[in-house]
């Protein structure tokens, strides 16, 4: 039995609810409701933007931190690409209203890179030498092709 202290909400009807930052939504899929994820930002005030000014004398890995947490999450959750898009634009905006320059998407795409990489590192079989690189690479900004050499 929870304590007389604590507190719950229940929430009835809709199609959607908020649950800690994420907003979670019902939509109809081809012959079921499917979930559909997205990061909630509430509209009061309770969330400024405001982190670790740029011009701080902080290190920087302390001033990029909300920056490469939101990516983080960004990449882990099953977000539809509407959501991605929104949620890279909100990025963008925290990093600007913090004093930098950052090419987000760029961000997004050398972590994912980086990710798939790791994926691959940890699928090698045993027999394999673990510290060979993988034979993945980026060609241009944003594709992918396998045979470990760039190709043009």
């Amino acid at each position: 039995m929870a304590p007389a202290s604590m507190r719950f909400t229940l929430e009835i009807g809709g199609s959607s609810v908020s649950y800690f930052d994420l907003l979670l939504r019902l939509v109809p899929g081809t012959s079921v409701l499917v979930v559909e994820f997205e990061v909630f930002r509430n509209i009061c005030k309770t969330y400024t933007d405001v982190s670790i000014h740029n011009e701080s004398l902080h290190p920087h890995t302390h001033k990029v931190a909300t920056v490469n947490y939101a990516i983080h999450r960004l990449l882990n959750l099953p977000l539809s690409e509407e959501a991605r898009s929104r949620e890279i634009q909100c990025i963008n905006q925290v990093a600007q209203k913090n004093g930098f320059s950052l090419n987000v998407l760029a961000m997004v795409r050398q972590k994912s890179l980086r990710l798939l990489l790791n994926q691959v590192n940890t699928t090698q079989t045993d027999d394999q030498n673990i510290n060979t690189p993988s034979p993945l690479v980026l060609v241009g900004s944003d594709c992918l092709t396998w045979g470990g050499k760039l190709t043009n």
